[in-house]
């Protein structure tokens, strides 16, 4: 299974892939920039649309992300797949999940996987949510081929 945490990691902009089995591979760091920025800006000028505050990036989130992105490779659901509720990752922090799958992790994957959220009620209003301030962003490939998204907010 290979995971990617898009993520910005203490300013840095690393983003690795994971190999379940032991091999770690980064990405480039253009890579990592152009899909996390492509992501967070998407979001943020829907947000400026609605005059809604920018969501800001946090490096507890992008993991919370990578592990809940992991996790629904298995168990498409916000329920883990240990049966407790998907905010249990981190309660004291995760307070909105949203959810994709089937998008590539490239640009237009992005642009996608934004129409998809913006397209769906609940998943819209998670991204508008004005009480949100931080954002983690993390993508999976799941063993069936297909990427799995997960993006978790908070205050």
């Amino acid at each position: 299974m290979k995971c990617r945490t898009i993520s910005k990691i203490c300013l840095c902009f690393l983003c690795f892939s994971f190999f379940f089995g032991g091999i770690t591979m980064k990405a480039s760091a253009a890579e990592t920039a152009t899909v996390e920025s492509v992501l967070l800006q998407d979001i943020n000028e829907l947000r400026a649309y609605y005059g809604r505050q920018p969501l800001f990036l946090d490096g507890t989130l992008c993991y919370d992300a990578q592990v809940r992105a992991q996790e629904i490779t298995t168990c498409f659901s916000h329920t883990r797949p240990d049966g407790t509720p998907w905010y249990y990752v981190d309660y004291y922090r995760m307070y909105g999940e949203t959810l994709a799958m089937g998008y590539s992790c490239t640009e237009s994957g992005v642009h996608g996987i934004v129409d998809l959220w913006m397209d769906s009620p609940s998943h819209a209003a998670m991204l508008l949510n004005s009480d949100f301030r931080t954002v983690g962003f993390s993508a999976c490939m799941g063993a069936d081929g297909n990427w799995y998204w997960a993006a978790e907010l908070g205050y």
